[in-house]
This record gives structure tokens, sequence and C-alpha cells, in this order.
């Protein structure tokens, strides 16, 4: 699965989901299959997510994680913080 960069500017109050999408996939097992990942670095603190391991995947999609906006804490998705789309 090739890789993206994405830059996240000032954090303000809300929800920020991050996903991915196996967009040449059919259902969620080349997504599953990838060992693709997603890192979240500051200067102070750094976190990876791991496809089948964190978050959760809904066909071709892998929701990986979620910021609270308010107290920018990190938190791996689960189906309640992160509905599908």
């Amino acid at each position: 699965m090739p890789h993206a960069l994405h830059t996240l500017g000032v954090v303000t109050k809300g929800k920020y989901m991050f996903y991915a999408k196996e967009y040449r996939g059919v259902n969620e097992q080349g997504l599953l299959n990838s060992g693709a990942t997603a890192a979240f670095y500051t200067e102070g603190f750094q976190t990876r997510f791991r496809v089948g391991r964190d978050g959760y995947v809904e066909g071709i999609t892998w929701y990986a994680f979620w910021i609270d906006g308010a107290t920018k804490a990190i938190h791996p998705c689960d189906r309640e913080n992160c509905p599908p789309q």
C-alpha cells in the first residue's frame, strides 16, 4: 500500500477522525493483509497504529484513530467514536 503524509495544523475543539481506504480492493481482506500503518507525531510524542490491530476495518475502509480537539488526546477508533461513513 502506498504511503501518504498529511499535516494537521492548529487543532481546535471537535473530533478529528483519521481513516484510509483501499481503492483497489473489493473487500476488507486486501486492506487487512496490506500491513498498513498510520503514525502520529508531535514535538514530544509519537504513536503508531497498525491495520488489523488498532481501530477497525469496515469494507475497504480502515478507521485508524481519532483526536479529541479539546483535550488533544489520541484514541484508536471504535464504532462508537468513528462511525462508518
